[in-house]
């Protein structure tokens, strides 16, 4: 059961970081065009 929790455990952060560094890329994303669309703008 010790074996596991702990294997479950190692595996949880994965897919997890993974979807906080696609979102936060997505941002980013977001941000940098905001940014490219204003300096084309003015």
């Amino acid at each position: 059961a010790l074996t596991v929790s702990l294997n479950g455990k190692k595996a949880d952060p994965g897919p997890w970081i993974d979807i906080l560094t696609s979102r936060e890329l997505e941002h980013l994303d977001k941000v940098l065009m905001g940014v490219e669309l204003e300096n084309g703008q003015t």
